[in-house]
C-alpha cells in the first residue's frame, strides 16, 4: 500500500514537473519571439516582393535584401503574427532601427514604397499634360485608347471640356499605375484644394459667380505671371475690369482660342477674330472655360484679389509687369517698354 502512494505520489511530481517544464519552455519559446519581433533594421532595407511569391520566397529575397533574420525566422514570425497570407507584392522601404514587426505588417498592409514621382507644373494645358503623361513609360497607358468622353465620365467631369481640372502639384505612384490614375489623383487635388480655397475666402462675393469661373480667371493669370509675387496684383486688374464690365484682353487667353494655328506670333488680326470665343479682346467676361492649369496661389489670388485701382499692366522684361490706374499711363508704360523691346 506504502509502495502504491510512493508512486502515485511520483507521478505526480513528475507530470507537474513536466507541466513546469512545458510552461517555461512555452514561456521561454514567447520571449525568443518578441526579441525577434522587436529586432531593429542595422541599415535602410529595400524589398521587391514580385507578383505570386511565395511565403518562402518572400523569406529568403527579405533575409537576402538585408532584413535581420533568416528565412526560416522571417517565416516563423510570419506565420505567429498571422500574416503568412496577406504578405502582398510591392516594392518596400525601411529605414534602418525599424522593427521586423513593423516590418511584416507593412508587407502585410501592402504599404509599398512610392517607386516613382509626377510632377504636374502651374500654367499647363490639359493637351499638354497629356502628352507628358503617354511619354512616361513608367505609367501603364490608358488614355490613348479611350474616347474623350470616357476619360470625363471616368473622372467624374460634367464639363465639355477638362482643361483647367488637375492641381499641379508632385504626386507619387508605384510601378503598374496608370496614366489615368495620375489624371484621378490630380482632379481629386484641385476638387480638395478648390473647396478649402472658396469656403476660406467665402467665394461668391467677387467678380467670379462659382468655383468654375474662379477657376478659369486663375488660369489667365497663371498664364500671365512671370513674377509669382504678382499674381494678386494681376488679379486686381482682371478683378477691376469684370466689375465695370472691360474687356480682360488677355493674350493667353486668344492664343489659346487660336490653337494649333498659333505660330508664335499674336498678330492684331488675331485680336479682331470674333469667332474665337476664347478672344478677350472682342468678346466680354469669362472665355467659356479655363485654359490651363492653375495653382493654388492663383486660385487663392482670385478669390482674394488686393484692392486696387490697376486695369492695365504691361511687361517690362524678366517676367515682370508694369501696372498703370488710366489708359494714358499705360500707353505711356507700352511706348516705353514695348520700345525698348523693339
Amino acid at each position: 500500500m506504502k509502495t502504491l502512494r510512493r508512486t502515485a505520489a511520483f507521478a505526480v511530481f513528475i507530470g507537474a514537473a513536466a507541466a513546469v517544464g512545458d510552461w517555461g519552455w512555452l514561456r521561454y519559446q514567447d520571449y525568443v519571439f518578441s526579441q525577434t519581433l522587436a529586432r531593429p533594421l542595422a541599415s535602410a532595407v529595400k524589398i521587391d516582393v514580385p507578383s505570386g511569391a511565395t511565403l518562402r520566397q518572400i523569406a529568403e529575397i527579405s533575409s537576402g535584401a538585408g532584413a535581420p533574420l533568416t528565412a526560416a525566422e522571417f517565416i516563423n514570425a510570419a506565420q505567429k503574427l498571422n500574416v503568412a497570407a496577406k504578405l502582398q507584392a510591392g516594392r518596400y522601404e525601411f529605414s534602418s532601427g525599424a522593427s521586423v514587426r513593423g516590418m511584416l505588417e507593412a508587407m502585410a498592409g501592402g504599404k509599398v514604397a512610392p517607386a516613382f514621382r509626377v510632377t504636374i507644373i502651374e500654367g499647363t494645358t490639359y493637351r499638354d499634360l497629356r502628352a507628358m503623361l503617354q511619354k512616361d513609360v513608367r505609367l501603364a497607358q490608358k488614355l490613348p485608347s479611350m474616347k474623350e468622353e470616357d476619360i470625363l465620365r471616368e473622372l467624374d467631369i460634367s464639363r465639355p471640356s477638362a482643361e483647367g481640372l488637375f492641381l499641379p502639384e508632385t504626386y507619387f505612384f508605384n510601378y503598374g499605375d496608370s496614366d489615368l490614375d495620375v489624371l484621378r489623383r490630380a482632379r481629386g487635388g484641385m476638387r480638395t484644394m478648390l473647396d478649402s480655397l472658396w469656403e476660406q475666402y467665402g467665394g461668391g462675393g467677387g467678380p467670379v459667380r462659382d468655383k468654375y469661373e474662379a477657376l478659369t480667371l486663375a488660369s489667365i493669370v497663371e498664364k500671365e505671371t512671370g513674377a509669382a509675387e504678382e499674381r494678386p496684383l494681376i488679379a486686381s486688374v482682371f478683378a477691376n475690369r469684370l466689375r465695370r464690365g472691360m474687356p480682360l484682353q488677355a493674350d493667353p487667353t486668344v492664343i489659346y482660342g487660336l490653337g494649333d494655328k498659333f505660330n508664335g506670333n499674336l498678330q492684331r488680326k488675331h485680336l479682331r477674330e470674333k469667332e474665337n470665343p476664347y478672344n478677350t479682346y472682342a468678346r466680354r467676361g469669362l472665355p467659356p472655360t479655363p485654359i490651363a492649369l492653375p495653382g493654388k496661389a492663383a486660385v487663392a489670388a482670385v478669390l482674394n484679389p488686393p484692392e486696387t485701382k490697376y486695369y492695365y499692366f504691361v511687361a517690362s522684361g524678366n517676367g515682370r509687369h508694369v501696372f498703370s490706374r488710366t489708359l494714358r499711363e499705360h500707353n505711356n508704360a507700352v511706348n516705353k517698354y514695348q520700345r525698348r523691346r523693339r
